[in-house]
């Protein structure tokens, strides 16, 4: 089909496979190597470039792979920024909203105990132990909560937070603060032509 033809290959997600089929066809592959797609092709690795490119992103965490890695970080943003009122779960490799989920903490009691508290007093947020403390009040209440409270976009494919949980921390995911006025999901492609041409 391309013999004699100016062509290359634009693989989906690309794949040892795809640099096999590049290399027996002769053609150029418009993809990264596979092993740095796999690195930054994902959520969590978008998050590594725009962290090493100084991009302001939302306040959240990622590379998380662990139950308790991703209930201690949420805690900790859910003390560190009370004034998120929602937070933004993804899943690494899921696309198209699939793999998203979230939680809107104005409901738990911890958060609107750490209200009063700020308010009252900023003595909290001045105290490493009495800040440990109260994030692991916060743990505490997620732990509880979340199997009731979070929201999952595709239950069809996740049907419980205990399915969503176990995919989340066998691949890999972020989490990430909710804009309070979001009315969009903008979305960005750049094309970078084999000659280095935006």
């Amino acid at each position: 089909f391309c013999k004699g033809k100016d062509a290359y290959i634009i693989p989906g997600v690309v794949g040892p496979d795809d640099v096999k089929v590049a290399c027996k066809l002769d053609l150029p592959l418009l993809a990264p190597h596979p092993q740095l797609a796999a690195v930054y092709g994902s959520k969590s690795g978008s998050k590594r470039i725009f962290s090493l490119a100084e991009v302001n992103t939302p306040p959240g965490a990622y590379d998380l792979y662990s139950e308790s890695e991703t209930l201690h970080s949420l805690a900790r943003l859910l003390f560190e920024r009370i004034d998120i009122r929602r937070w933004l779960l993804k899943i690494d490799d899921e696309f198209l909203g699939r793999g998203h989920a979230w939680i809107d903490v104005t409901h738990l009691q911890c958060h609107a105990a750490l209200v009063r508290e700020r308010e009252r007093s900023l003595a909290i947020w001045m105290d490493p132990q009495k800040q440990q403390a109260a994030v692991n009040k916060v743990l505490e209440e997620l732990v509880r909560v979340l199997p009731r409270k979070v929201e999952i976009a595709h239950s069809e494919l996740f049907p419980s937070w205990t399915a969503y949980l176990e995919t989340f921390t066998r691949v890999g995911g972020v989490i990430e603060a909710v804009p309070p006025a979001s009315l969009e999901s903008p979305s960005v492609n750049l094309l970078i032509e084999p000659t280095g041409e935006v």
